[in-house]
Order: C-alpha cells, then sequence, then structure tokens
C-alpha cells in the first residue's frame, strides 16, 4: 500500500503519450496532450492549459474562493484520514472510497472529493459500497473519521458510519489540530489534501491536463518543500483547488462549510481563523 500508480488514462485519444511514473504516494500517470483537437477531446473546454469535460466546465470563470471558509470544510475529510494513517496508506484509503463511489454511481457529481458530493451518492447502494471496500478498510475510515462523524450529525460522509461513536473531548482536540494543520493553505497537510483531491479527479477520467501544467507531473509533491519543482507543482495544485470544488459544488449543492462552521461553534468557543 505505500505506492500506488493511477491507472492509465481512460479513451486516451490517437498521438497521446501516456507515461507512468513510480515514487510515493502520488506515483502517477503524466498525460502528454499532443492534439488538444483529437476527437476523444473535442467536447472539452480549455481554461488555460487545463482541458474541463463539459460537466467540469459548469463553474465559467474561476472565482477566488476562501480557503477556510468554504474549502477547508470540504476537505477535512481528506486531511484526517491522512493525519491518522499516513501520507502513503492515508491516500490510497482516501483514494479507495471516492473511487468506489464513483464506480458505483457516477453521475451527477463529476467525481467524490468534496464531502458535499457524497450527499448525491445514493442510500440503496451504500450496502454495495461496503462490499467493495471491505471490513478492513470501512474500519479504518470510521476510526479516522469518527471525531468528524460524531459530532457532525448532518456530515453527507456520514452513512459510512457502521456503528455510532460517542462525541468527546478528545474527537474535538483532532478536529482543531486537523483544522490548525491546514489553516495555512501552504503546509505540508494542507497541500497533501489538495494533491489527493487532484489524484481524485485524475482517476476519475474528468480531468485531463497538458504536460506543461504543474499538476500533469503530481509524483513531484512527494518532495514538497524540499525541491523547486515540488513547489512549482503546489503552486499550480492551489491554482487548481478552487476550480475542482466549484466544479463539485456546482453539481451537488453547497451548505456543508455554513453548517460544519456553525456547528463547530456550538461545540467549542470560536476559533477565528482569517482568510488571506
Amino acid at each position: 500500500m505505500g505506492v500506488t500508480t493511477l491507472a492509465k488514462a481512460r479513451l486516451a485519444p490517437p498521438k497521446t503519450q501516456v507515461k507512468t511514473a513510480l515514487g510515493g504516494p502520488f506515483g502517477q500517470r503524466r498525460i502528454v496532450l499532443d492534439r488538444v483537437g483529437n476527437r476523444v477531446l473535442s467536447d472539452h473546454k480549455k481554461i488555460k492549459n487545463t482541458l474541463f469535460s463539459p460537466i467540469n466546465h459548469l463553474l465559467g470563470e474561476q472565482h477566488d474562493m476562501p480557503w477556510l471558509n468554504l474549502i477547508v470544510p470540504e476537505l477535512i475529510w481528506i486531511s484526517m484520514i491522512i493525519n491518522r494513517y499516513g501520507e502513503s496508506v492515508g491516500i490510497v484509503l482516501v483514494s479507495d472510497l471516492a473511487g468506489s463511489c464513483f464506480e458505483i454511481e457516477s453521475g451527477p457529481v463529476p467525481y467524490y472529493a468534496c464531502i458535499s458530493t457524497f450527499r448525491s451518492f445514493p442510500l440503496d447502494r451504500v450496502g454495495d459500497l461496503f462490499k467493495r471496500l471491505g471490513p478492513a478498510k470501512l474500519e479504518m475510515l470510521h476510526i479516522a473519521l469518527s471525531p468528524l462523524l460524531s459530532n457532525y450529525p448532518e456530515c453527507p460522509l456520514r452513512f459510512i458510519m457502521q456503528r455510532d461513536f460517542d462525541a468527546s473531548e478528545s474527537d474535538l482536540s483532532i478536529l482543531g489540530r486537523t483544522i490548525t494543520s491546514i489553516a495555512d493553505k501552504s503546509s505540508r497537510l494542507a497541500i497533501i489534501t489538495q494533491a489527493t483531491q487532484v489524484k481524485i479527479a485524475f482517476d476519475s477520467g474528468r480531468l485531463k491536463v497538458m504536460h506543461s501544467v504543474g499538476i500533469a507531473n503530481l509524483s513531484e509533491i512527494n518532495d514538497f518543500p524540499k525541491t523547486e519543482e515540488s513547489k512549482r507543482v503546489a503552486g499550480s495544485i492551489r491554482a487548481t483547488t478552487p476550480v475542482l470544488v466549484n466544479t463539485q459544488l456546482e453539481a451537488s449543492g453547497a451548505g456543508w462549510s455554513s453548517y460544519f462552521w456553525d456547528r463547530g461553534l456550538e461545540l467549542s468557543p470560536c476559533v477565528d481563523f482569517a482568510d488571506e
């Protein structure tokens, strides 16, 4: 489980080179699009150097999205799993959950990365999801996410709970530490969390990029912040994050982030995190 490689691009067009690179939890494919106008990609929209499928283009112009107010609540589940099990195991576990949901029910959301997207997962398919993941992975997810799910009864991911946990002070402490760890969008955990969202988008086949875009070389993020290339890729990831989040929320609807912070005020005194 220490190393994972993204599957080769599905429906790769002719004249497209697909290279697979191993290394770290983000060992993955690099897609080089030699012909943007190939038939398979003719329905995609180009935003700068990134190609988005029609469903991804719902957002229109990229908007500046508040990191703490909106994005942190949507991606905190990823951070919690990675924090609990480490990057190599955590990223695989997150990808398995998101990928399994996508394979079982691929619409109407483009992929499952934001918490809000899990609202679209049909409850009558939860049994199929449990069978696909297996008891060991479900237990790991349950343990990692219990501080969130036990305190937030309206969380869209709560359907994965196989049993109830009593909320405790230690749960709130774990939530607080996780928020603090990703409050800076450039921290190691925040970057790895955002990179995992990019990985999920790649895995779904809904995100395709040209080789000149930093996220095409996603495996470089394993070395962040030690190398200049990893810093360049991190910058590309940060710039891509609002686009991916916007795309998902256009399909699934918002509301979770407001509930997350309102519920947080009920659970503990307000901590004032100000966005840049």
